[in-house]
This record gives C-alpha cells, structure tokens and sequence, in this order.
C-alpha cells in the first residue's frame, strides 16, 4: 500500500463501498473508463480483485473488506489535517461531499429547509441522502457510507454520538367519512377501526414505528389491542392512502403539516396519552473530531430547530 497515492486510496474506499465501477465513477466525478483504469491498477498494487462479481452485482474480496479499516484510518487523518484549513477560509469555500441518512418522513420536513441552507451558506456542499435503516446504521458509519443520521433517539449502540434537535408529538389521522364521528368514538370501538401500521424496516422493530408502538403499549395496558389491516414502509405513502380509504393511522404531526391540500385528511390527538417523539443526530466516532462534519451537525442541527 505504500505505493499507493491518496486519490487511489479514496476510488478504493468508494470503490468497495458503492461495490459498482458505474457508481464509483458517477460519486468521484469521472468517466467508467478512467475508474475502471484506476480499478485495474489498484488489483495490480494489492494482488488482490477487490471486487469480484455476484448475484445482482459486485461484492468486495475478504482482502478488500480487511483493508477498509486501513484505509479509513488513513484518509481520515487527512482529512482531520485539511480540517484545521477549513477553520482559516471562508465556509462558502468548502467543497464537499457529506452522506445523510434519514427515513422518509424525516426528508418530507426538513430536507428542503436543510437544502436551502446549504445553498445560502455553503453552496459547494453536495449532498447524498440515504433512506434510513437503523439496522445497518452503525455498519454505514463505520463503513464511511454515511456520514450523519437524523432519527428518533433509539438506534443501534456502538461508538456513536447523539444529540437531540427537535420534538414531535403524535396525531390520529383520517378521511372526511371517518372523522364526524370520531369526537363521539369510545376507545374499544376505535381499536376496532381499521388502522395503518408504519413500519420502515419490517424486518425488525426501528425508532420510526415510535407512535405506533407506544399506542399498542398503552393499549395493552387497557387489555385492547388495534386492528391493524395494512402495514406500509413509507411515511410519505400514509396521508393520501387514509384520504381515499376508511382507514386511521396514528403518525407524527409535522407529517401532515407538511401535506398539500389536495389530499384532504383530518387530524385528531390521541385517544391515550402519548409521549413526545425526540429527534436528534447520530455520527460515530470516526467523524466525532472533525471541524467540518462538526460544523455541518450544528448546520442539521440549527435547522432542524427551526422548522
């Protein structure tokens, strides 16, 4: 590795990461040939084919997977180095790419206003957005693949920070039919209506199912249960599926204040007593010192606080 310069090393890092040459090219800026050159020469450097074909694409060698953690070492100190510059010029300077992860819901509120900032105060930022998984998280971060997430206070543990940036509360959700006689609902006969479930990752419980776990909590402890009829992943799918079906689903609030009036729904406070959804920030501890993944948290963070 040691003949290997710093802009091999980066293509090797996003080269393992995207596990696709197209994609490596598309993300570095440069044509298929010349990242399938720079490929080329980084098997000849390692001995090693670092990508290897598999269903449904590409995946990394063992020995390219081993070699990540190197590389991220080495290229972190760089940039920890090119930090100490950033603080000296003019942030409209910058020119970087920053990794974002957040689920649906997240970027219906806040990534216009998060994009509109960046655009007034740091316009070279180019920003890569990620659907959120909390399962695989921490596995992105470490991995380099993300940079920063934005989600509720429950993630994976491991060598990541959190610091909270706002607060939702919880809304019930429904179309014109159900809701004049929703004042007038008992709770038994409103576990009997037919609800939505959001669950973005089915395969396991996430932060982002909050509202409806804590209602089948309070449920539960009345000796009810909801009737649940659909299960969906994405948040941004909910309001305009309850305007056209006799459905409720309990979300959070800045979901509908961000809704157009097109698609007509009705919101309510719950029938039980719900507790307050924190939101806040996640990075690992690779980016934790870094005086420009430092000032964009505060950037996330200042507008998160605003909206």
């Amino acid at each position: 590795m040691r003949k290997l310069d710093l802009a091999q090393l980066n293509a090797f890092r996003v080269l393992v990461t995207e596990r696709s040459v197209t994609r490596a090219a598309d993300r570095l800026g440069m044509s298929q040939p010349a990242m399938s050159a720079i490929l080329r020469s980084l098997r000849s450097e390692l001995a090693d084919p670092i990508l290897i074909r598999a269903p449904g694409g590409s995946t990394p060698t063992p020995r390219a997977i081993e070699l990540m953690g190197t590389v991220n070492e080495i290229l972190d100190r760089v940039q920890s180095l090119s930090d100490s510059k950033l603080t000296r010029q003019r942030v409209s300077d910058i020119r970087q790419r920053v990794s974002l992860a957040a689920s649906d819901y997240v970027q219906q509120f806040a990534l216009a206003h998060l994009l509109n900032r960046i655009q007034a105060e740091a316009p070279g930022i180019h920003l890569q957005i990620r659907l959120a998984d909390n399962s695989r998280l921490r596995a992105w971060m470490e991995s380099g693949e993300v940079d920063l997430g934005i989600a509720p206070a429950v993630v994976p543990t491991g060598r990541l920070h959190f610091v909270p940036a706002c607060r939702d509360r919880a809304v019930v959700i429904m179309n014109e039919r159900l809701a004049g006689n929703f004042q007038r609902l008992t709770l038994p006969r409103f576990c009997s209506l037919p609800h939505v479930r959001i669950a973005p990752n089915m395969r396991t419980s996430t932060s982002h199912a909050f509202f409806d776990e804590a209602t089948d909590r309070e449920l539960k402890k009345r000796g009810l249960n909801r009737r649940v009829v659909l299960t969906v992943q994405n948040f941004s799918a909910v309001p305009q599926l309850v305007s056209q079906a006799s459905v409720v689903a309990t979300v959070p609030s800045r979901l509908v204040a961000h809704v157009g009036r097109d698609t007509p729904i009705f919101s309510r406070d719950p029938l039980v007593p719900l507790p307050e959804m924190v939101i806040g920030l996640f990075w690992h501890e690779r980016t934790h010192k870094s005086e420009f993944q430092r000032w964009f948290r505060e950037l996330v963070r200042n507008t998160l606080q605003a909206i």
